[in-house]
Protein backbone atom coordinates (compact mmCIF):
# COMPACT_ATOMS: atom_id res chain seq x y z
CA UNK A 1 0.00 0.00 0.00
CA UNK A 2 1.25 3.27 -1.34
CA UNK A 3 1.74 5.64 1.99
CA UNK A 4 0.27 9.58 0.90
CA UNK A 5 3.00 11.97 1.94
CA UNK A 6 1.65 14.79 4.49
CA UNK A 7 1.26 17.41 1.67
CA UNK A 8 -1.06 15.05 -0.20
CA UNK A 9 -2.77 14.59 2.87
CA UNK A 10 -2.98 18.00 3.29
CA UNK A 11 -4.22 18.82 -0.55
CA UNK A 12 -6.82 15.67 -0.03
CA UNK A 13 -8.23 17.35 3.12
CA UNK A 14 -8.10 20.95 1.63
CA UNK A 15 -9.85 19.42 -1.31
CA UNK A 16 -12.40 17.53 0.86
CA UNK A 17 -12.94 20.58 2.75
CA UNK A 18 -13.53 22.84 -0.40
CA UNK A 19 -15.72 20.09 -1.96
CA UNK A 20 -17.62 19.80 1.06
CA UNK A 21 -17.59 23.76 1.74
CA UNK A 22 -19.12 23.72 -2.67
CA UNK A 23 -21.64 21.18 -1.25
CA UNK A 24 -22.81 23.07 1.84
CA UNK A 25 -23.09 26.21 -0.60
CA UNK A 26 -24.48 24.33 -3.12
CA UNK A 27 -27.08 22.96 -0.32
CA UNK A 28 -27.86 26.88 0.90
CA UNK A 29 -28.42 27.87 -2.31
CA UNK A 30 -30.74 25.49 -2.98
CA UNK A 31 -32.75 25.48 0.40
CA UNK A 32 -32.38 29.82 -0.77
CA UNK A 33 -33.96 28.81 -3.83
CA UNK A 34 -36.71 26.26 -2.12
CA UNK A 35 -37.21 29.40 0.41
CA UNK A 36 -37.34 31.94 -2.28
CA UNK A 37 -40.01 29.35 -4.18
CA UNK A 38 -41.92 28.42 -1.29
CA UNK A 39 -41.79 32.63 -0.24
CA UNK A 40 -43.27 33.45 -4.08
CA UNK A 41 -45.50 30.35 -3.77
CA UNK A 42 -47.05 31.58 -0.22
CA UNK A 43 -47.50 35.30 -1.86
CA UNK A 44 -49.02 33.28 -4.76
CA UNK A 45 -51.44 31.55 -2.48
CA UNK A 46 -51.94 34.94 -0.69
CA UNK A 47 -53.04 36.87 -3.80
CA UNK A 48 -55.12 33.47 -4.98
CA UNK A 49 -56.84 33.65 -1.03
CA UNK A 50 -57.41 37.32 -1.58
CA UNK A 51 -58.98 36.79 -5.13
CA UNK A 52 -60.82 34.03 -3.94
CA UNK A 53 -62.32 36.03 -1.36
CA UNK A 54 -63.06 38.91 -3.38
CA UNK A 55 -64.46 36.07 -6.02
CA UNK A 56 -66.53 35.23 -3.44
CA UNK A 57 -68.21 38.71 -2.14
CA UNK A 58 -68.33 39.56 -5.49
CA UNK A 59 -70.48 36.60 -5.76
CA UNK A 60 -72.31 37.31 -2.66
CA UNK A 61 -72.83 40.73 -3.56
CA UNK A 62 -74.07 39.38 -7.71
CA UNK A 63 -76.13 36.69 -5.81
CA UNK A 64 -77.64 39.83 -3.34
CA UNK A 65 -78.18 41.74 -6.66
CA UNK A 66 -79.78 38.63 -8.32
CA UNK A 67 -82.29 38.30 -5.28
CA UNK A 68 -82.97 42.09 -5.45
CA UNK A 69 -83.29 41.89 -9.19
CA UNK A 70 -85.42 38.47 -8.59
CA UNK A 71 -87.59 41.12 -6.33
CA UNK A 72 -88.25 44.03 -8.49
CA UNK A 73 -88.88 41.21 -11.53
CA UNK A 74 -92.12 39.83 -9.26
CA UNK A 75 -92.89 43.57 -8.11
CA UNK A 76 -92.89 44.23 -12.34
CA UNK A 77 -94.51 41.26 -13.26
CA UNK A 78 -97.80 42.46 -10.23
CA UNK A 79 -97.54 45.82 -11.63
CA UNK A 80 -97.90 44.51 -15.31
CA UNK A 81 -100.67 42.46 -14.24
CA UNK A 82 -102.19 45.18 -12.58
CA UNK A 83 -101.77 47.66 -15.53
CA UNK A 84 -102.98 44.94 -17.83
CA UNK A 85 -106.08 44.59 -15.37
CA UNK A 86 -106.51 48.56 -15.88
CA UNK A 87 -106.19 48.42 -19.35
CA UNK A 88 -109.03 45.56 -19.38
CA UNK A 89 -111.38 47.90 -17.31
CA UNK A 90 -110.39 50.86 -19.29
CA UNK A 91 -111.10 49.35 -22.31
CA UNK A 92 -114.22 47.78 -20.92
CA UNK A 93 -115.13 51.33 -19.92
CA UNK A 94 -113.97 52.63 -23.36
CA UNK A 95 -116.80 50.11 -24.83
CA UNK A 96 -119.01 51.34 -21.95
CA UNK A 97 -119.15 54.93 -22.35
CA UNK A 98 -119.03 54.34 -26.63
CA UNK A 99 -122.29 52.22 -25.62
CA UNK A 100 -123.59 54.91 -23.18
CA UNK A 101 -122.54 57.71 -26.36
CA UNK A 102 -124.57 56.07 -29.08
CA UNK A 103 -127.61 55.25 -26.91
CA UNK A 104 -127.28 59.00 -25.77
CA UNK A 105 -127.19 60.28 -29.29
CA UNK A 106 -130.08 58.09 -30.02
CA UNK A 107 -131.92 60.00 -27.40
CA UNK A 108 -130.30 62.78 -28.42
CA UNK A 109 -132.42 62.38 -31.63
CA UNK A 110 -135.67 61.04 -30.18
CA UNK A 111 -135.36 64.18 -27.81
CA UNK A 112 -135.05 66.31 -31.23
CA UNK A 113 -138.03 64.72 -32.70
CA UNK A 114 -139.84 65.22 -29.62
CA UNK A 115 -139.25 68.38 -29.76
CA UNK A 116 -140.27 69.40 -32.87
CA UNK A 117 -143.31 67.06 -32.65
CA UNK A 118 -144.35 69.09 -29.76
CA UNK A 119 -143.13 72.50 -31.01
CA UNK A 120 -145.86 71.48 -34.05
CA UNK A 121 -148.31 70.66 -31.75
CA UNK A 122 -148.12 74.03 -29.58
CA UNK A 123 -148.26 75.36 -32.89
CA UNK A 124 -151.19 74.01 -33.72
CA UNK A 125 -152.63 74.72 -29.75
CA UNK A 126 -151.51 78.27 -30.02
CA UNK A 127 -154.01 78.15 -32.97
CA UNK A 128 -156.83 76.29 -31.50
CA UNK A 129 -156.31 78.96 -28.61
CA UNK A 130 -156.58 81.43 -30.78
CA UNK A 131 -160.00 80.57 -32.27
CA UNK A 132 -161.10 79.58 -28.82
CA UNK A 133 -160.57 82.91 -27.63
CA UNK A 134 -162.58 84.17 -30.49
CA UNK A 135 -164.85 82.00 -30.23
CA UNK A 136 -165.58 82.58 -26.35
CA UNK A 137 -165.28 86.58 -27.07
CA UNK A 138 -168.22 85.71 -29.53
CA UNK A 139 -169.87 83.69 -27.13
CA UNK A 140 -169.94 85.69 -24.12
CA UNK A 141 -171.36 88.77 -26.86
CA UNK A 142 -173.76 86.58 -27.57
CA UNK A 143 -174.39 84.99 -24.05
CA UNK A 144 -174.34 89.40 -23.06
CA UNK A 145 -176.76 89.74 -25.20
CA UNK A 146 -178.44 86.81 -24.56
CA UNK A 147 -178.78 87.70 -20.91
CA UNK A 148 -180.09 91.04 -21.61
CA UNK A 149 -182.46 89.37 -23.57
CA UNK A 150 -183.73 87.11 -20.65
CA UNK A 151 -183.45 89.41 -18.14
CA UNK A 152 -185.61 92.03 -20.37
CA UNK A 153 -188.05 88.99 -21.07
CA UNK A 154 -187.79 87.97 -16.91
CA UNK A 155 -188.67 91.59 -16.65
CA UNK A 156 -191.32 91.58 -18.69
CA UNK A 157 -192.66 87.76 -17.58
CA UNK A 158 -192.02 89.13 -14.35
CA UNK A 159 -194.14 92.27 -14.78
CA UNK A 160 -196.87 90.27 -17.05
CA UNK A 161 -197.38 87.63 -13.94
CA UNK A 162 -197.61 90.53 -11.25
CA UNK A 163 -200.24 91.94 -13.12
CA UNK A 164 -202.30 89.11 -13.33
CA UNK A 165 -201.75 87.81 -10.10
CA UNK A 166 -200.97 90.03 -7.56
CA UNK A 167 -204.54 91.21 -7.54
CA UNK A 168 -205.79 87.92 -5.82
CA UNK A 169 -203.48 87.98 -2.64
CA UNK A 170 -200.39 90.23 -1.72
CA UNK A 171 -198.82 87.44 -0.43
CA UNK A 172 -197.97 86.24 -3.88
CA UNK A 173 -194.24 87.01 -4.50
CA UNK A 174 -192.89 87.31 -7.50
CA UNK A 175 -188.77 88.04 -7.97
CA UNK A 176 -186.38 87.31 -10.31
CA UNK A 177 -182.70 85.54 -9.48
CA UNK A 178 -179.65 86.77 -10.41
CA UNK A 179 -180.00 84.29 -13.69
CA UNK A 180 -182.78 85.48 -15.06
CA UNK A 181 -185.45 82.77 -12.90
CA UNK A 182 -188.25 83.71 -12.39
CA UNK A 183 -189.71 82.92 -8.70
CA UNK A 184 -193.71 82.29 -7.41
CA UNK A 185 -194.04 82.48 -4.02
CA UNK A 186 -198.02 81.08 -3.44
CA UNK A 187 -199.38 80.51 -0.11
CA UNK A 188 -200.85 76.97 0.08
CA UNK A 189 -203.91 78.40 1.90
CA UNK A 190 -204.70 80.45 -1.41
CA UNK A 191 -204.41 77.42 -3.79
CA UNK A 192 -206.02 74.14 -1.24
CA UNK A 193 -208.64 74.09 0.59
CA UNK A 194 -208.12 72.62 4.79
CA UNK A 195 -204.48 71.59 3.90
CA UNK A 196 -205.60 68.64 1.73
CA UNK A 197 -205.63 68.18 -2.59
CA UNK A 198 -208.84 69.70 -3.03
CA UNK A 199 -208.22 72.91 -5.00
CA UNK A 200 -209.88 76.23 -2.97
CA UNK A 201 -212.04 78.71 -4.61
CA UNK A 202 -209.51 81.11 -6.49
CA UNK A 203 -207.04 78.52 -6.99
CA UNK A 204 -208.54 77.77 -10.52
CA UNK A 205 -208.47 81.99 -11.39
CA UNK A 206 -204.84 82.10 -10.00
CA UNK A 207 -203.59 79.17 -11.69
CA UNK A 208 -205.53 79.78 -15.31
CA UNK A 209 -203.78 83.18 -15.23
CA UNK A 210 -200.59 81.63 -14.73
CA UNK A 211 -201.27 79.54 -17.33
CA UNK A 212 -201.97 81.72 -19.92
CA UNK A 213 -198.72 83.41 -19.04
CA UNK A 214 -196.63 80.72 -19.32
CA UNK A 215 -198.04 79.83 -22.73
CA UNK A 216 -196.92 83.08 -24.14
CA UNK A 217 -193.20 82.02 -22.95
CA UNK A 218 -193.40 78.49 -24.59
CA UNK A 219 -189.78 78.32 -24.44
CA UNK A 220 -189.33 78.70 -20.86
CA UNK A 221 -189.13 75.54 -18.36
CA UNK A 222 -191.47 75.10 -15.71
CA UNK A 223 -190.52 73.89 -11.88
CA UNK A 224 -193.19 73.61 -9.28
CA UNK A 225 -192.52 72.70 -5.81
CA UNK A 226 -194.22 72.20 -2.52
CA UNK A 227 -193.52 72.79 0.49
CA UNK A 228 -194.67 71.97 3.97
CA UNK A 229 -194.18 72.96 7.43
CA UNK A 230 -192.38 71.03 9.96
CA UNK A 231 -195.23 69.28 12.03
CA UNK A 232 -196.00 66.12 11.11
CA UNK A 233 -199.02 65.10 9.60
CA UNK A 234 -202.08 63.98 11.94
CA UNK A 235 -205.20 63.92 10.19
CA UNK A 236 -206.22 61.58 7.92
CA UNK A 237 -203.98 62.27 5.03
CA UNK A 238 -201.48 60.22 6.63
CA UNK A 239 -202.69 57.16 5.74
CA UNK A 240 -202.57 58.16 1.95
CA UNK A 241 -199.20 60.68 2.75
CA UNK A 242 -197.39 59.23 5.73
CA UNK A 243 -194.90 62.00 5.17
CA UNK A 244 -194.31 65.58 3.89
CA UNK A 245 -192.51 64.42 1.57
CA UNK A 246 -195.23 62.69 0.23
CA UNK A 247 -197.46 65.86 1.13
CA UNK A 248 -195.47 68.52 -0.43
CA UNK A 249 -194.62 66.13 -3.98
CA UNK A 250 -198.52 65.48 -4.20
CA UNK A 251 -199.59 69.31 -4.17
CA UNK A 252 -196.85 70.23 -6.67
CA UNK A 253 -197.96 67.30 -8.84
CA UNK A 254 -201.81 68.71 -8.09
CA UNK A 255 -200.50 72.40 -9.67
CA UNK A 256 -198.73 70.60 -12.52
CA UNK A 257 -201.86 68.50 -13.52
CA UNK A 258 -203.75 71.55 -13.67
CA UNK A 259 -201.37 73.94 -15.65
CA UNK A 260 -201.37 71.12 -18.18
CA UNK A 261 -204.99 70.71 -18.17
CA UNK A 262 -204.59 74.93 -19.14
CA UNK A 263 -202.33 74.29 -22.01
CA UNK A 264 -198.80 74.21 -20.63
CA UNK A 265 -196.41 71.75 -22.54
CA UNK A 266 -196.05 69.10 -19.99
CA UNK A 267 -192.27 68.71 -21.66
CA UNK A 268 -191.60 72.17 -19.75
CA UNK A 269 -193.19 71.25 -16.79
CA UNK A 270 -191.82 69.59 -13.59
CA UNK A 271 -193.29 68.82 -10.17
CA UNK A 272 -191.40 67.97 -6.62
CA UNK A 273 -191.42 68.45 -3.37
CA UNK A 274 -189.08 69.36 -0.46
CA UNK A 275 -191.07 68.49 2.48
CA UNK A 276 -190.20 71.38 5.35
CA UNK A 277 -186.20 71.23 4.34
CA UNK A 278 -186.45 74.63 2.75
CA UNK A 279 -188.46 76.72 5.01
CA UNK A 280 -189.08 80.92 4.55
CA UNK A 281 -188.76 81.20 8.64
CA UNK A 282 -187.37 79.42 11.15
CA UNK A 283 -189.99 80.09 13.92
CA UNK A 284 -192.46 77.03 15.46
CA UNK A 285 -195.66 79.42 16.09
CA UNK A 286 -198.82 78.88 13.16
CA UNK A 287 -198.09 82.09 11.70
CA UNK A 288 -194.80 80.80 10.48
CA UNK A 289 -196.05 77.41 9.76
CA UNK A 290 -198.44 79.15 7.68
CA UNK A 291 -195.52 81.17 5.78
CA UNK A 292 -193.80 78.05 4.80
CA UNK A 293 -196.35 75.89 3.18
CA UNK A 294 -196.35 77.15 0.04
CA UNK A 295 -196.51 76.11 -3.69
CA UNK A 296 -192.78 77.89 -5.15
CA UNK A 297 -193.21 78.35 -9.35
CA UNK A 298 -189.67 78.47 -11.08
CA UNK A 299 -189.55 79.97 -14.38
CA UNK A 300 -186.34 79.20 -16.30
Amino acid sequence: MTRISAPQALIFSISTLIVSLLVNILLYQSHNDKNAELAEQAQTITELNDQLTQQRQLKSTQFARLDEMTGQQTELASIIQQLQGELKTLSQQQQSSAETARQAQQQLATARSRIQTLDQELKTAQQSLEQARVTIHNQQRALRQTSATQASVSTELSTELAAQLSSYDRDISITTAADGTTLINIPLTLLFANTNLDLANDAETVLTSLSEVLKQHPDRRVQVIGHADARPIVSDLAQTYPTNWELSSARASRVVTFLIDQGVSDHRLLASGRAANQPVRDGANEEDWSVNRRIEVQIQ
